[in-house]
């Protein structure tokens, strides 16, 4: 849910010169360039601005979108490249943080599904050059950054006591039950509509008790709510 609902953004450090099969490090050279000579940060960044808002964006060729069941880059690397319509995306920032030709570096804040190889080839495409992407880091999920999260193999004793409220990592709006629908609702039961407080959204809510103890996450549909998940009583 966290992936599918937030903006996600991305730092990433591309080089200027080379394009490539998979839009990444890891693919084949299919075209060059010479680098561009007299080519400012500004002017990139003019471009960068010219990008932000709604986009249509294809899939590459080498991405797990589904095409006839199977992801894109399980035909490509059969030799069949299938080209899928344009994807509706969205771009709320791009910016333009280091230009040291060959590479640039950049930071977008898009949309989930967003390809930055792509994105990148697509601002590459503007400035009349082709490039890929060298390394790509995300670094923030709707709010979240990566200064809020722990490593996973190196967690400090006590973490667990020192993570973010469920509720700070996903802002959804909250249904407080009483003690009796409560206890109905841990026990797994679809707790009709008609019997608890109003639910104004057929989006995922958190679910809470009298005493604001988090039960779990929900969704009310037209007549019933139904359990996403629940955390052990």
């Amino acid at each position: 849910l966290m992936h599918e609902k937030y903006p996600k953004t991305y730092q990433a450090i591309g080089f200027v010169g080379e394009k490539r099969d998979t839009g990444d490090i890891e693919g084949q050279v299919i075209n060059t360039c010479d680098t561009p000579q007299g080519l400012t940060l500004e002017e990139i960044q003019a471009h960068c601005n010219q990008m932000v808002g709604d986009y249509l964006q294809t899939p590459p060729f080498f991405s797990a979108t589904k095409h006839e069941g199977k992801p894109l880059y399980e035909h490509a690397r059969a030799g069949k490249m299938v080209r899928k319509d344009p994807v509706l995306r969205h771009i709320y920032a791009f910016t333009v943080m280091k230009w040291d030709p060959p590479f640039m570096t950049v930071e977008a804040k898009v949309s989930s599904g967003t390809y930055i190889r792509v994105l990148f080839e697509d601002l590459c495409a503007r400035l009349k050059v082709v490039g890929y992407l060298k390394e790509l880091v995300r670094t923030q999920i709707g709010e979240l950054s990566r200064e809020d999260a722990f490593d996973i193999n190196n967690l400090p004793e006590g973490w667990f006591d020192q993570a973010l409220p469920f509720e700070r990592i996903m802002p959804i709006p909250v249904l407080q039950l009483n003690d009796h629908f409560a206890k109905l609702y841990q026990n797994g039961e679809r707790l009709r509509l008609e019997q608890i407080p109003p639910v104004n959204t057929e989006e995922p809510i958190w679910v809470k008790n009298e005493q604001g103890c988090l039960l779990g996450m929900a969704q009310a549909n037209t007549e019933v709510l139904n359990i996403i998940f629940n955390f052990p009583a």
